[in-house]
């Protein structure tokens, strides 16, 4: 991945993320992705500057990019079996939300089975996080409405999802599945 941390001299005019949702096997071939280097991220947010213009093919996970100094670019999201084109001299904000369906052992190098467990029946739960909270569901369905935020768009998981609230986050969860999940709070 050609992006770095700053955002020192970003474009901001005719920039257009494009993004082909499950690309047939002939093209990713065509293309030459198994030759291509691997980059991966936890969840979390990240401020990227591309310096070039990057082509990249999604194996797990989910992100929302939010363009900055522009306009004419709203916020887009993608993840999964998708095959992105990030023009150069674009700065962004990446919101990484969760890895859809993480290994065996990913969960077990986090140490997930150790944690404790949270549960909740269906309905409406008005929380906020004190501190930043990286969860693991083993069944059910959430749809989180931040609240005082409009960097944040609603973000859907559910079983087998992995997912860091971030610290200060208030927000509205409304379970249509009950929920039952491992949870670690991380200290400052």
């Amino acid at each position: 991945m050609d992006a770095q941390s700053n955002s020192d001299s970003c474009s901001s005019s005719n920039l257009r993320i494009i993004v082909q949702n499950n690309p047939s096997e002939a093209q990713l071939s065509e293309l030459g992705i198994k030759s291509w280097p691997n980059w991966a991220c936890s969840p979390g947010i990240y401020q990227l500057k591309f310096d070039a213009e990057e082509t990249c093919y999604f194996l797990r996970g989910k992100v929302k990019v939010y363009p900055k100094n522009t306009k004419e670019m709203a916020p887009m999201e993608f993840g999964a079996g998708d095959l992105v084109i990030i023009p150069k001299g674009l700065c962004c904000t990446w919101d990484v939300t969760l890895a859809n369906n993480p290994s065996e052992s990913q969960l077990s190098e986090l140490g997930i089975k150790s944690w404790p467990k949270w549960a909740c029946s269906a309905g409406k739960y008005q929380l906020k996080f004190d501190a930043e909270e990286t969860c693991y569901l083993l069944r059910g369905k959430v749809k989180v409405y931040p609240k005082n935020t409009t960097e944040m768009s609603p973000v859907e998981f559910g079983a087998g999802d992995l997912v860091i609230i971030p610290k200060g986050l208030c927000c509205t969860w409304d379970v249509t599945l009950a929920v039952d999940k491992h949870y670690k709070f991380h200290s400052s």
